[in-house]
């Protein structure tokens, strides 16, 4: 199976979740493929004004403020979104720097806190993505919004394509012959 399969195998996956989902549902998504993650919203992004919607972005950047804006942005849902229907995409797999993602423990954190007013401002799919290293971490940091969970995945780049013209013994071989 080449990369593209791979990334339309969780893209379906994907669509699966958001298309049967009546309602708040949480979906974590722990990924280093920056590429794959890219992919997947765009494809979420396509097939939702398809459908008449859009999706809720809320890109996380560091600074001092950092934890306090993103909170006050995940919480303080617009009425447009929630007419719109539209699940929220929270990528946390952009920085992977030790101060973001002791920031991103720290969000983990408050909204396992916060987990009645997430689940109260999103009537629709919360879909996060956070680094592979996380998912262990994610359970213990934040063991509300664990057992909360609709689904979770641990994404795992795909292996390269071997481009090779050796033959399964290593022998070399000439195009056009086997």
């Amino acid at each position: 199976m080449n990369g593209g399969e791979r990334y339309e195998r969780f893209w379906q996956e994907l669509r699966h979740h958001i298309e049967w989902t009546q309602g708040f549902a949480l979906l974590f998504y722990f990924c280093d493929d920056i590429q794959l993650a890219y992919f997947l919203r765009q494809r979420l992004q396509q097939f939702l004004i398809g459908n008449t919607s859009r999706l809720q972005t809320v890109d996380c950047y560091g600074g001092e403020a950092w934890l306090e804006n993103t909170l006050d942005r995940l919480l303080s849902r617009s009425e447009k979104w929630r007419l719109l229907h539209a699940p929220l995409w929270l990528d946390l797999t952009r920085d992977q720097t030790e101060q973001a993602l002791a920031d991103y423990r720290k969000l983990l954190l408050r909204l396992n806190e916060r987990r009645d007013s997430l689940r109260k401002y999103y009537v629709d799919p919360v879909i996060i993505l956070l680094p592979t290293s996380f998912q262990q971490e994610c359970r213990l940091a934040a063991p509300d919004l664990w057992s909360i969970r609709s689904f979770s995945e641990i994404i795992h780049p795909p292996s390269p394509t071997r481009l090779s013209n050796n033959d399964p013994k290593g022998n070399r071989l000439e195009r056009g012959r086997a």
